[in-house]
């Protein structure tokens, strides 16, 4: 019996550690009905921040599918400051499947995949309170199919 509870504290110690992130600010995903983004749809994220004397990374987060008929995919970002001056934008491109073997390059089972990229891996942020995040696929499509989520991780940035 006490070898049976010592190895049930050991599981949840372990378990503890693993859950713990302690470079995690702060991150959002947002589900698109039918898994469809519109050209139209522009995804918001609300970032509070709280540090403005370390660096950021900031993260873009896909999760797609089968349905996903392309091996790249464009999207623009723009992060804005509580009065909407924007901070840093950038129209970026990301890999989601091998041009060549057609395999899905991020994580995930079944046929649902997700992938995270680097937006800006040292960002800073000028002062303190709310930011917004604005995502927008840029692939020229009405309705983007096979793109189930996007979503945003900031993180500290790792310090030298």
């Amino acid at each position: 019996m006490r070898k049976s509870n010592q190895c049930i504290g050991l599981i949840f110690i372990i378990l503890a550690m693993i859950g713990c992130d302690n470079d995690l600010v702060s991150e959002e995903n947002k589900t698109f009905a039918d898994f469809n983004w519109s050209e139209t749809d522009t995804t918001r994220f609300e970032l509070v921040v709280n540090d403005t004397t370390q660096a950021h990374s900031l993260r873009a987060q896909v999760r797609y599918n089968a349905d996903f008929k392309y091996h790249n995919f464009y999207m623009t970002y723009w992060l804005l400051d509580s009065i909407g001056n924007t901070i840093d934008t950038q129209l970026v491109n990301f890999s989601l499947f091998d041009p060549i073997t057609g395999k899905p390059l991020g994580d995930g089972f079944g046929s649902s995949y997700r992938s995270d990229y680097v937006l800006n891996e040292s960002l800073t942020f000028p002062y303190t309170g709310k930011y917004e995040l604005k995502l927008l696929q840029y692939m020229r499509e009405s309705k983007l199919n096979g793109v189930e989520s996007v979503g945003y991780r900031l993180e500290r940035a790792a310090t030298q």
